[in-house]
């Protein structure tokens, strides 16, 4: 049972992240000023070839807490990014969601 949830959850996580990279690479490719101001955080499987690794990993957790808690002004005009913002979130949620049982569960199993 313990193993199922964990497993459930990583793929909420991994869903989650690649949502990310998908709104990321939009404002890279769409709003690079805005990306360029922001920090120019990387993804966690894409990183443009102009990004920092240390820097970009830096402002990406910037960017997942801020996106999983509201928008950015140019994700306004975005009805796609939108949807694709809220399905991240969803994921995010989920995998907390899942991931507090399987923590107790975990510790009370022994």
């Amino acid at each position: 049972m313990t193993l199922a949830i964990f497993f459930t959850s990583m793929v909420f996580l991994i869903v989650g992240f690649i949502l990310f990279d998908k709104i990321n690479k939009h404002q890279y490719r769409n709003y690079r000023s805005d990306w360029e101001k922001s920090g120019k955080a990387i993804g966690f499987f894409w990183a443009p070839s102009d990004a920092a690794f240390f820097a970009g990993g830096l402002q990406r957790t910037v960017r997942v807490l801020s996106w999983t808690f509201g928008n950015e002004e140019w994700m306004r005009n975005e009805p796609g990014i939108l949807s694709t913002a809220m399905s991240m979130r969803i994921c995010f949620f989920l995998f907390w969601l899942l991931m507090i049982p399987f923590a107790v569960l975990g510790f009370t199993n022994k």
